[in-house]
C-alpha cells in the first residue's frame, strides 16, 4: 500500500474484472448504488476491465455522471497494471486473484460476484474465503441491498477502524500468500502435471 496513492477527499470505490456477461453483475449493481450514496457520501468509482459489458456499463455510468455534473464513474477499460489502481482504493468489490491483490494493495474488501455474495471480506471469514479463493462459491447470490448495505458499512467505518481491519488481514495473507509459498504451490502443481 502507498497511503500518498490515496486521494484525499472522496472516498474511491474500485471494481475491476473482465466485462464480460458471465462476471459483470457486481459491476451493473454498483453504478446505481454510487449514485444514491452519493446523497450521503463523498464517493467516487472506477470500474477496470473489458468485455462484451464495457457499453452497456459506460452507457450507465454517462447518465450517472449527467445527473451530478461531474466523474462519478469511471471505467478505466483493460488495465496490464492494476496495482496502481488498487492503491488508490478505500474499497475494492469483487472477487478472487483481484480482491487478494486490492487487500494486499491497502484496500477494505467486499466479495461480490456473479458466483455469488461474500460481502465485507473480515478476520472472522477470511477462512473461509480463503478456502474457496476468494470466488463467494456456493454463496448467496449477489443482491444490491446486501452490497449496498456492505459498501454503507464500510464508509460509515471511522478511518482508523478501517485501517486496522485491512491491517490485520493483510497480515494473514502475508503468512499465506508470500511469493516464495505462491511459487512452490505453483511450482507442485506443474510437478504433479509432469
Amino acid at each position: 500500500p502507498d497511503e500518498r496513492a490515496k486521494a484525499a477527499g472522496a472516498a474511491h470505490v474500485v471494481f475491476a474484472s473482465r466485462l464480460d456477461e458471465d462476471c459483470s453483475a457486481a459491476a451493473f449493481a454498483l453504478i446505481p448504488i454510487i449514485d444514491r450514496l452519493r446523497a450521503k457520501y463523498d464517493v467516487t468509482l472506477t470500474i477496470a476491465g473489458g468485455g462484451g459489458c464495457y457499453g452497456a456499463l459506460s452507457a450507465l455510468a454517462e447518465k450517472v455522471n449527467a445527473r451530478h455534473g461531474a466523474t462519478i464513474v469511471r471505467l478505466t477499460g483493460a488495465l496490464e497494471q492494476v496495482a496502481p489502481l488498487f492503491r488508490s482504493a478505500d474499497v475494492f468489490v469483487g472477487v478472487s486473484r483481484a480482491a487478494l491483490e486490492a487487500l494486499g494493495c491497502g484496500a477494505a474488501v467486499i466479495l461480490a460476484g456473479d458466483e455469488g455474495f461474500g460481502g465485507v471480506l473480515t478476520e472472522e471469514n477470511f477462512d473461509r474465503h480463503f478456502a474457496a479463493n476468494f470466488c463467494c462459491r456456493g454463496e448467496a447470490q449477489i443482491s444490491k441491498g446486501e452490497l449496498e448495505r456492505a459498501l454503507t458499512d464500510l464508509l460509515s467505518m471511522p478511518q482508523a477502524d478501517r485501517s486496522r481491519l485491512v491491517g490485520a488481514l493483510r497480515e494473514r495473507i502475508a503468512e499465506c500468500c508470500d511469493a516464495r509459498t505462491m511459487a512452490e504451490a505453483t511450482e507442485e502443481v506443474y510437478r504433479k502435471a509432469m
